[in-house]
């Protein structure tokens, strides 16, 4: 999986993630300190939790408490769940050299049989599948964080105009005080 912090204004430093076993409760993975965005893989089978500190906790790479400023912080966070076959084709075997594992070319050499380019080729694949749902989740990251700029860029244009149209308002005001005040003035 990955996290990532959403607030691009707000420091990172009090952030901590952190997964333990649910079973019997074993850390497995820890944030590095100060990262905003960080991909994670724990290997394992059952139940984990997963737990966003914002600070007052102590930090297994540190020796000091990782103190909070007290600001909540926008989090992303993707969990992939994959599973590993047993007999999943991870590495080509080097102990099976009998020959039927090697076809005789046309030359006369023998060759490795294209089980292990096939097996090249998943391994390949699966890489790519995996690095392309990492994209796919940080591009879900980058859509949350435009919603949020845009509501914020929303939120700030409405502050503007309502201030404008109170500004302008209260020198129209002014204008016909002073108009009233001059004319009285003369008048006595």
């Amino acid at each position: 999986g990955d996290y990532d912090l959403l607030d691009d204004w707000r420091s990172s430093n009090p952030l901590v993630v952190r997964v333990f076993s649910f079973s019997d409760h074993q850390l497995r993975y820890v944030s590095t300190p100060g990262v905003a965005y960080e991909e994670f893989s724990v290997v394992g089978q059952g139940k984990f939790h997963i737990c966003f500190s914002n600070g007052f906790v102590r930090h297994p790479l540190k020796q000091h408490l990782v103190q909070a400023d007290g600001l909540d912080r926008n989090i992303g966070f993707d969990i992939r769940v994959q599973s590993h076959l047993i007999n999943e084709p991870d590495a080509p075997s080097q102990e099976d050299d009998d020959d039927n594992d090697f076809i005789t070319t046309s030359t006369g050499k023998k060759k490795k049989h294209h089980s292990e380019r096939v097996t090249h080729l998943l391994k390949t694949s699966k890489d790519v599948r995996n690095q392309l749902q990492v994209l796919l989740d940080h591009i879900e990251h980058l859509k949350l964080r435009e919603h949020t700029h845009r509501d914020i860029t929303g939120q700030t244009q409405t502050r503007i105009v309502s201030w404008t149209f109170i500004h302008a308002v209260s020198l129209v005001t002014i204008a016909l005080l002073q108009v009233f005040f001059w004319k009285r003035r003369f008048e006595n």
